[in-house]
């Protein structure tokens, strides 16, 4: 039995993607996935095992989406090392973990994706997708990667 009706699960779907567009990047974020790897040939010589650069071109394949970026637990240092003064000590900080939130259209196009890469840093998927919400309208997933380098 569903104790709330269609038009009020809608206004609260629609108040959720408001609160996401809100607080999401004004600028939408490419994600690219693999390269499609495309080989033109007419010699009939053509050798698979050896091919010429000149007969493969890649069609790079990304969408763009808006999203909220969370950067959870940083990586614990202290600039006071063993209660002693602070050292001065420069280090760079790490985010171990990051969570992704975004719609549906995004979760659906990066549903497979195992690696994420944001500059320099290497992504894994540490928790699954997963709608965020109880009602069957929301659509906004969420996932957590888990720093690989």
């Amino acid at each position: 039995m569903n104790r709330i009706d269609t038009l009020l699960a809608s206004e609260v779907a629609s108040a959720m993607n408001d609160i996401f567009d809100t607080f999401s990047k004004t600028e939408k974020i490419k994600f690219y996935k693999l390269a499609q790897k495309t080989v033109a040939v007419q010699d009939p010589s053509f050798n698979i095992f050896f091919p010429i650069d000149d007969n493969i071109t890649y069609e790079p394949q990304y969408e763009e989406f808006s999203c909220r970026i969370f950067y959870l637990d940083k990586q614990d240092f202290s600039s006071i090392l063993e209660g002693s003064n602070d050292t001065g000590i420069r280090v760079k900080q790490f985010y171990n973990r990051i969570r992704i939130q975004i719609k549906s259209a995004g979760a659906a196009y990066l549903r497979d994706t195992e690696l994420f890469k944001f500059g320099d840093e290497e992504y894994k998927v540490s928790e699954p997708w997963r709608r965020l919400g109880v009602l069957k309208e929301d659509q906004l997933y969420q996932i957590i990667l888990e720093r690989v380098n």
